[in-house]
């Protein structure tokens, strides 16, 4: 699934912190969580640190995140996207 399939459906998102796609969609602490990445990191460290962010997620507080995720997935809808290709339009004409 995809993250912003995720979002949409309100799920809790655990994910590397990559420069891209995944802090885009996954808040910290809010509707999911981050686990630090470095190419030079262990790779055992990185499998733990992502089953202990797997736990945490499945301990939290589900109603929330799913609201939160929901919230940030509207911003994505069709009528917002429409809105933001007028104003770029608008801009550049």
């Amino acid at each position: 699934m995809t993250l912003m399939e995720a979002v949409g459906a309100g799920l809790a998102l655990v994910g590397f912190d990559a420069r891209y796609g995944n802090p885009t969609f996954i808040k910290d602490g809010e509707n999911g969580y981050l686990v630090p990445y470095s190419e030079t990191m262990d790779e055992d460290l990185l499998v733990s640190q992502m089953a202990d962010k797997i736990v945490f997620a499945l301990e939290s507080d589900l109603e929330s995140i799913h609201q939160i995720s929901y919230d940030l997935a509207k911003q994505y809808l069709k009528p917002e996207i429409l809105e933001a290709w007028r104003k770029l339009l608008i801009a550049i004409r």
